[in-house]
């Protein structure tokens, strides 16, 4: 297995247990990432459950494919974990009691304090002739064996022990084994205001032109953009290039390239400025405020916020009009005006921004169907609303919420038009 060879792996994840849908396999994750490092690519993984017969199956499937196939899970003492005995039998091979694993198995219990249980002996089982992969923080082994040139790695499931086996006996070996092949650059932009669709249309000529790999992630939070250089030319340069040009066919979509947050971003933007914010937030609950306050030093810019939930918090503690509230209701571009006004005036800051809107699923009116939002900015120049809608569940749609609402900001401290919204400024030139 070699550099020139095309290294081409699969992961397998064994365990009933990750079927059920309440417990995420991070083991593969882990290892894509680690694998992609090393210059492998990782072409498929499977989720599978503790079963002989299945197992074998999806392992004799990957070994048709891939050159390098890493398991993880299946691999303790008790009567479900099947890994070790699937490998053996796919490979041909007998179970072999390993002196030295049995050795190691006793020590660990005597330092524990306790006797080796019968069961845990059944880890010293290892196919014939497979290189051991000493567990430097649990007890299970793993084990590397070649089977008509395919390598197979086997990993306990536990992820401490996972990268524990895997940086200690993995990595090295394949390095050695691939001559250090380079890694595969990855990049991520992050957009927000262009749908799924719209940002495919932007870029998909553009990526496999350059020799990327590319994947779409949507989400509340907006479009992600995850690339992947490929091919021998694979340079950070390279896909440097490919970046810049997205950004410039994005243009002020993307709001970050290089992992931050919208929040970073706009508490960033607000830090240049020397600037300060205070929030008014109705239906995202404090979701804005705290996102802004997980960013460390926040307190430089971020005054603090009000939840007026209730309408009569937002008149007590806003001076929001109530006749305002009773002829355009709570979820209203004048009433989002008023509240951002309310809390720049009450926490004397540069800006106000509030937030009032229908997460649903209720609550919704023809005129104001669940998932609107009205956006309120205040500033030195006047206060400008804007009204917005998204389609989701309750919870993915307060968070969709409180991202329109710091995209809002950030647009206005760029210099940018608001997404998907027509400005209406008010108020024009009012001053502090």
């Amino acid at each position: 297995m070699g550099v020139g060879d095309g290294v081409r792996g699969e992961l397998i994840a064994v365990g009933t247990e990750l079927l059920w849908g309440d417990r995420a396999d991070t083991n593969t994750l882990v290892l894509s990432q680690a694998l992609a490092d090393l210059g492998i690519e990782v072409s498929a993984k499977t989720l599978v459950g503790d079963t002989e017969n299945d197992l074998a199956r999806i392992l004799s499937d990957a070994m048709a494919r891939a050159s390098l196939v890493i398991l993880t899970g299946g691999m303790g003492a008790t009567h479900d974990d099947v890994t070790t005995r699937v490998v053996a039998k796919v490979a041909g091979r007998r179970l072999t009691l390993r002196d030295e694993v049995l050795a190691d198995l006793r020590d660990t219990y005597r330092r524990r304090g306790r006797e080796v249980p019968p069961s845990a002996e059944r880890q010293a089982l290892l196919p014939a002739r497979a290189e051991v992969l000493p567990n430097p923080v649990g007890t299970a082994p793993g084990f590397r064996l070649t089977h008509e040139g395919v390598e197979i790695v086997a990993l306990p499931g536990v992820p401490s022990e996972m990268r524990a086996i895997f940086e200690a006996s993995v990595v090295p070996w394949l390095t050695e084994r691939t001559g250090g092949a380079p890694p595969f650059p990855r990049r991520t932009v992050h957009t927000f205001g262009l749908g799924e669709v719209a940002v495919d249309d932007h870029v998909e000529g553009l990526v496999h032109a350059a020799g990327c790999e590319v994947g779409l992630l949507a989400s509340p939070k907006g479009v992600e953009v995850r690339l992947r250089a490929m091919g021998k030319e694979r340079t950070r340069e390279r896909l440097d290039s490919v970046v810049d040009e997205i950004r410039r066919r994005l243009g002020d979509a993307v709001y970050a390239v290089d992992g931050r947050t919208m929040e970073t971003v706009v508490g960033d933007l607000l830090s240049a400025r020397g600037w300060t914010l205070a929030v008014a937030e109705s239906c995202t609950g404090g979701l804005v405020g705290h996102r802004l306050t997980e960013v460390p030093g926040s307190s430089r810019y971020f005054f603090g916020g009000w939840v007026t939930y209730d309408n009569r918090a937002k008149t007590e503690w806003l001076g929001v009009d109530p006749s305002s509230l009773a002829a355009h209701g709570a979820v209203s571009e004048p009433v989002a005006a008023m509240m951002a006004e309310g809390a720049r005036r009450t926490a004397r800051s540069d800006l106000g921004l509030a937030l009032t809107g229908i997460a649903g699923p209720e609550g919704g009116s023809p005129d104001k169907p669940v998932g609107t939002l009205v956006v309120g900015l205040a500033s030195s120049s006047g206060t400008m609303t804007g009204r917005w809608r998204f389609h989701g569940p309750r919870s993915e749609t307060k968070l969709a919420f409180s991202q329109y609402g710091l995209d809002t900001l950030r647009r206005f401290l760029v210099g940018a038009p608001p997404c998907l919204s027509t400005p209406d400024l008010v108020k024009k030139n009012r001053s502090r």
